[in-house]
């Protein structure tokens, strides 16, 4: 099996849709960062984030009820319609065997762009 850490998209999120990214086959991985390239088309765009390693929320921005404006220092602390990147804190987790890691993003005002989903992870030693 081939396993890349970079998955890119190119999705426009209107208000109330969302976008969701999820991986298995990752068992026994640290995830160590997550870092989205996303822009707003209108500086009133506003939006949530969050990636699960199976139950487990590893890190997030707002949530579907409650977004928070693309130019909060959450997303990248100002309003751009360039891709920018945008590396939201995340809790260093090993992904459990048969879990997946879900990643999901969503626009709760105007629109909001995701061109890429990076992954930093490390592989587990394997004993020789």
């Amino acid at each position: 099996a081939t396993y890349s850490s970079t998955y890119s998209s190119k999705y426009q999120l209107t208000s109330g849709n969302s976008m969701n990214l999820s991986i298995g086959g990752m068992d026994g991985m640290t995830v160590k960062g997550i870092t989205l390239s996303m822009k707003s088309n209108a500086s009133k765009g506003s939006g949530y984030y969050s990636a699960k390693i199976g139950d487990t929320l590893i890190s997030s921005i707002g949530t579907s009820g409650s977004g928070i404006p693309f130019n909060n220092n959450l997303w990248n602390g100002k309003y751009s319609s360039e891709y920018v990147d945008i590396t939201p804190a995340v809790a260093e987790t090993i992904v459990g065997e048969g879990e997946t890691l879900t990643i999901v993003i969503g626009a709760t005002a105007n629109s909001l762009y995701c061109q890429t989903i990076s992954i930093t992870y490390t592989v587990p030693e394997i004993a020789e």
